[in-house]
């Protein structure tokens, strides 16, 4: 769902202390679970979930746009803000905007660093 009406922004915001400015957009992602799902469903239901805010923010920035996923709101009033329905739970929340910046991309560490091959530290 998308959020860009200004008076629902604010009170999306209110809810949200991790997050310090008004983004243009508010993208929650949701998932719906059944009461009887195993722990397995619950993780491949929040995989799922990051798996398109990936692609969401992947997508923006390919259009020149900044954004930030942020987990840091109280879920039940988010859901009573953005009327969202009980069988639906607000996993992520993506924040969508132009950039107040214009940054270089952050240092990346070496292949060697991170990758490996049969067990970790061994070299790739």
């Amino acid at each position: 769902m998308d959020v860009t009406d200004p008076t629902i922004k604010g009170l999306v915001r209110r809810v949200s202390p991790g997050i310090f400015a008004l983004p243009t957009v508010f993208i929650v992602i949701c998932a719906g679970r059944a009461p009887d799902a195993s722990e397995w469903n619950e993780w491949t239901c929040l995989a799922d979930c990051a798996i398109a805010a990936q692609n969401i923010m992947l997508a923006a920035q390919a259009l020149g746009l900044a954004s930030c996923v942020a987990i840091s709101y109280t879920q039940t009033a988010l859901k009573e803000t953005l009327d969202i329905p009980d069988r639906l739970i607000p996993e992520l929340m993506i924040t969508l905007g132009c950039p107040a910046e214009d940054l270089a991309p952050p240092p990346r560490l070496a292949l060697s660093q991170i990758v490996f091959a049969n067990q970790y530290g061994k070299v790739w």
